[in-house]
């Protein structure tokens, strides 16, 4: 129907699959998926605040702003599901 946005669409294996990034200066990283698309790009900023690893939740609920080195996300843990913060944990 034309004029009408999927606000919940359905993506295919392809559409989440990760095949290739690619540095964007040195602020941003713009990933290829396997559907073949690879439009847009996410700066470190903004990946930092989505990242869902318990000391980052805990730095965002603080009121702190995300640290962009010096921290080893490689051995965070995600935050628990029934943290409000957590993507898709929390209250509704």
């Amino acid at each position: 129907m034309p004029g009408w946005l999927d606000s919940a669409p359905t993506l295919t294996p392809d559409q989440v699959r990760l095949v290739d990034i690619a540095l964007v200066g040195q602020y941003a990283v713009a990933p290829t998926w396997g559907d073949g698309h690879h439009t847009g790009f996410y700066t470190f900023t903004n990946l930092r605040e989505m990242c869902p690893c318990a000391a980052c939740t805990a730095g965002r609920a603080a009121g702190g702003q995300p640290s962009l080195g010096g921290t080893d996300h490689a051995s965070h843990q995600p935050a628990p599901a029934d943290e409000p913060d957590a993507p898709g944990g929390g209250r509704s």
